[in-house]
C-alpha cells in the first residue's frame, strides 16, 4: 500500500469520526426538542384545565390551549422523523468504519 493512501484512508478515517461527533451532537439537540415537547404537552394540559375551570370565560383559552397542544405533536413528529434520519446515518457510518 502505498503512503498516499495511507494517508488518504487516515483523512477518511478523520472525516467519519467528524461526521459522527455531528450525529452526537445532532441527537443532544433532538433530546432537547423531546423535553420541550414534553413540557409544551403538560402546558397545554395545565391550560385546558384551567380554561374549564373559568367556564364561559375560558373558551378562548380553551382554542389557545388546544393551539399548544397541536404544536407539542408537530415538534414530536419533526423529533422523530429526525431521530429515524440520524439512525440511518449512524448505521451508514457504521458500515463505513467497519
Amino acid at each position: 500500500m502505498e503512503k498516499e493512501d495511507i494517508m488518504e484512508k487516515a483523512d477518511i478515517s478523520e472525516d467519519l469520526k467528524a461526521i459522527d461527533r455531528c450525529i452526537k451532537q445532532i441527537r443532544d439537540i433532538a433530546s432537547g426538542l423531546g423535553k420541550m415537547e414534553h413540557n409544551q404537552k403538560i402546558l397545554a394540559l395545565n391550560a385546558s384545565i384551567e380554561a374549564a375551570r373559568a367556564g364561559e370565560a375560558g373558551k378562548g383559552f380553551a382554542i389557545v390551549a388546544k393551539k399548544v397542544e397541536s404544536l407539542a405533536g408537530d415538534i414530536g413528529k419533526s423529533n422523530a422523523a429526525i431521530n429515524a434520519k440520524m439512525n440511518e446515518l449512524q448505521d451508514l457510518m457504521e458500515k463505513l468504519l467497519k
